[in-house]
């Protein structure tokens, strides 16, 4: 399994609460890793698992709203990239849920490759926005 990903501060779209919320998403990840890696029961990777989905709609949530607030103009196209990221990480928990024992090992995987393409690529696309709305 290749090692898990750290925040880099390359990856900050200078906005602070959204920054903490992609440190703690990266930590989180991090943790499943290690559950994975340390040959965790299925209860164990399961409740790992849990809290990467719940704090990932949990993030979105607060991202969306900002983008709101902002009136940032390319909202519903992020909106529908987190929406195809909820969906592909809600199959592979139930996938996992359902006895897979290589789900937590592909979401884990997907999970990593999607956050850092989404941070560098969709992410900066409102950083330069939203960070020079005064509320933000």
């Amino acid at each position: 399994m290749p090692e898990v990903l750290s925040w880099k501060p390359e990856y900050s779209v200078h906005i602070a609460e959204l920054d903490r919320q992609h440190q703690r998403l990266f930590r989180i990840i991090q943790e499943l890793h290690r559950s994975i890696t340390a040959g965790n029961g299925h209860s164990v990777i399961e409740t790992a698992i849990a809290r990467v989905v719940n704090y990932t709609i949990e993030h979105f949530a607060t991202e969306e709203n900002l983008m709101d607030e902002c009136g940032y103009p390319g909202t519903a196209a992020h909106r529908l990239e987190h929406n195809v990221l909820t969906l592909e990480i809600g199959k592979l928990q139930k996938e996992h849920e359902a006895g897979d024992a290589n789900a937590a090992a592909k979401l884990l995987d997907f999970l990593q490759q999607w956050q850092v393409a989404h941070i560098l690529k969709t992410d900066m696309e409102y950083a330069a926005f939203m960070s020079a709305k005064a509320k933000v």
